[in-house]
């Protein structure tokens, strides 16, 4: 009631600090929109973070879990399950749930301290990104890390099935600085799991070695499950949060599932917006055209944990037009033509989609390609020996909201 008033006067983001009431979710997973056949499929109950993002949607609870059975069955037990009528987040939302790592008072006093030295520039933070992808997801690293491009053009990227391994990630994070770390691992509330010997083996990565290592990273995007679930003690997120000398924040899924799309969250942070803003925009995308099953089982759990008015810093250098003719760049965002500028007699151009399937041939000049849908795309110019990949994002549409 509260944020619905605040609405009213203009509000468009919150934090919430302490431990302030959380809205629980239950639902049966549905990753293929086909429940009946689905051998994946179970009971999770979760934070939600959207039911305070989304002001004036409607929320209902209609359902008990039968026994311990993975079903619903008509009931009332105090958790929601039922989203329906208008789905679009209204504000951003971020939370600062810092009793579950360690002490409230005095890691919180050190965090706004972070949180003001980072504001003032004052921050020690190498501007670059740790891109860091296990086995599983291999097929989607080079369109993600094109994504995570659209806001750091220096970063290591890191996704050989054989190389992405605790044994591996530990020192990276351990002796190395980045301003933001992006990792897709299998995970749980207390820390990750990776796979390596083919996939028949994996190693293991706890929460509470984080302090002891104290990786000289600000922000944090964790696509690996349940891993912000911050009603956990020692939950993973808040570790790498609250419990180093430069964590700032962190967003990911209080439950089984992560982000996708990440361009719709990596775009505005590039365009200026802080974290919770850009969160907003993320989810916005994700809900306007209504929730599918397998949607809701992806994203339902999403969760900002820090300070959501932090901007994270975008290396000078990184907006420039796009030239195909200089050095490949951040990703940069079309929304309906493509403008090739000096492009030699001899170079040849060609526009993949993210499977690695040529769809256009471009030519020198003006390139009309809103018949295409939106998402990422690659450009590659080979003139000569020489051959250059920078990404593109097609857009389709607009941003919903003002600043």
């Amino acid at each position: 009631v509260f944020l619905r008033t605040e609405l009213d006067s203009g509000l468009v983001a919150a934090m919430l600090i302490g431990n302030l009431p959380v809205a629980w979710f239950q639902m049966i997973d549905d990753w293929n929109n086909n429940r009946r056949h689905d051998p994946d499929e179970h009971y999770e109950e979760f934070p939600c973070e959207l039911f305070l993002m989304d002001l004036n949607g409607i929320w209902e609870d209609n359902y008990v879990r039968y026994d311990t059975l993975d079903s619903l069955i008509p009931g009332n037990d105090g958790i929601y399950d039922t989203h329906y009528g208008s789905l679009e987040p209204e504000i951003g939302l971020a939370r600062l749930p810092v009793s579950t790592v360690g002490r409230a008072d005095s890691l919180l006093r050190l965090y706004l301290s972070r949180c003001h030295r980072w504001r003032g520039g004052n921050l020690p933070v190498t501007d670059r990104a740790l891109v860091y992808i296990d086995d599983d997801w291999v097929p989607s690293a080079p369109e993600w890390d094109a994504e995570v491009g659209m806001l750091y053009p220096v970063r290591i990227s890191i996704w050989d099935e054989e190389i992405t391994r605790v044994a591996d990630y530990r020192p990276r994070i351990d002796t190395a600085a980045y301003q933001w770390i992006a990792l897709c691992a299998h995970s749980w509330p207390g820390g990750h799991a990776m796979k390596y010997a083919g996939g028949t083996r994996w190693d293991w990565f706890y929460a509470n070695t984080i302090p002891a290592l104290n990786p000289e990273a600000c922000f944090y995007n964790l696509f690996a499950c349940s891993n912000v679930r911050f009603t956990e003690t020692g939950y993973c997120g808040g570790t790498y949060v609250f419990r180093t000398a430069t964590g700032l924040a962190a967003i990911g899924s209080t439950k089984t599932g992560s982000m996708l799309e990440f361009q719709d969250f990596y775009l505005p942070l590039a365009d200026g917006l802080p974290l919770a803003l850009a969160f907003r925009e993320w989810f916005y995308w994700r809900t306007a055209d209504g929730i599918e099953p397998w949607e809701r089982s992806w994203f339902y759990g999403m969760t900002l944990i820090g300070d959501g008015m932090l901007k994270p810093r975008v290396p000078t250098g990184t907006r420039e037009e796009y030239d195909l003719a200089g050095t490949p760049m951040r990703a940069t965002r079309v929304s309906g033509n493509i403008f090739i500028t000096n492009l030699s007699h001899d170079s040849r151009c060609w526009l993949f989609d993210k499977t690695g399937r040529m769809v256009r041939q471009l030519q020198a000049g003006s390139n009309d390609v809103s018949a295409l849908p939106a998402g990422i795309y690659f450009i590659q110019i080979t003139a000569g020996i020489t051959t250059t990949v920078s990404p593109v994002v097609l857009t389709g549409h607009t941003t919903p909201h003002s600043y």
